[in-house]
């Protein structure tokens, strides 16, 4: 069995279950079980999971999202708006390496609210990290780094601070629908599940959900790492050149 998939799971114990009384009843009403249920996980050693084993990754992305997302943008149009911004520019080193040295300082405060946020979770409610440490730390950096290349981009789609509100808050509940941090993806509809794998944050809980719930190690974590830092790279481009242009257009 899956542990990420307990929906399917309990459908077809179920199912297995009513077949058993089926053939009892037509058989012998008296008589022993016909059908005998052995379960193994395939993945890992546990056979069921908790619910904080959802909820705590998934609602600890979404805080770090709510709190990247928005302290990335509100801060890029503030320095601009406070005048801070031009002064800054007069340093030596240019535009890009500014907006780096932003983005680095918000990525640095991502990595630790998510570290936070997940050894909580572990310590408080015994959700589980994973068998290889190495491997929940590359996976955490690949998703902070999606995440606040993310708020780059609002940053430079929002015209004004007040824009990166409305907008800030459509990009995390957007994403965090369809990336599965509110519910299990193996119980998204069919047109959620087609969908899903467009935004990071779906890759982020698969891969989050190979290291809690399937006791996977650090090879599981090639694909969504490589696909976070695809989606994080390309953000970041389209962020960095788009603030530019506003910028220069002052």
């Amino acid at each position: 069995t899956d542990p990420a998939a307990g929906s399917d799971l309990e459908a077809i114990k179920v199912l297995l279950l009513l077949m058993d009384k089926d053939a009892a009843a037509l058989a012998d009403p008296f008589s022993e079980e016909k059908i005998t249920l052995k379960e193994k996980n395939l993945t890992g050693n546990r056979l069921s999971v908790t619910a904080f084993e959802q909820n705590v990754p998934g609602f600890s992305l979404m805080f770090v999202l709510l709190a990247v997302i928005f302290g990335a943008a509100m801060s890029m149009h503030d320095e601009r708006d406070w005048g801070t911004l031009p002064r800054l520019l007069v340093a030596p080193g240019g535009f890009t390496r500014l907006l780096f040295g932003k983005f680095g300082a918000r990525f640095v405060v991502g990595v630790v609210q998510m570290l936070c946020l997940f050894l909580w979770g572990h310590w408080m409610f015994g959700v589980s990290l994973g068998s290889s440490p190495w491997a929940f730390v590359l996976l955490s950096l690949a998703i902070v780094f999606a995440i606040v290349a993310a708020g780059m981009l609002v940053a430079g789609l929002a015209r004004t601070r007040e824009q990166t509100l409305p907008l800030g808050l459509t990009f995390v509940m957007t994403l965090s629908a369809l990336g599965g941090l509110w519910w299990p993806q193996s119980i998204q509809p069919g047109w959620m599940s087609r969908i899903g794998p467009a935004v990071f944050t779906t890759w982020a809980m698969r891969g989050l959900n190979d290291l809690v719930l399937r006791d996977r190690g650090i090879e599981a974590m090639a694909v969504p790492v490589g696909v976070l830092l695809a989606h994080g790279t390309t953000a970041l481009a389209l962020g960095f050149l788009l603030f530019r242009r506003r910028h220069s257009a002052r």
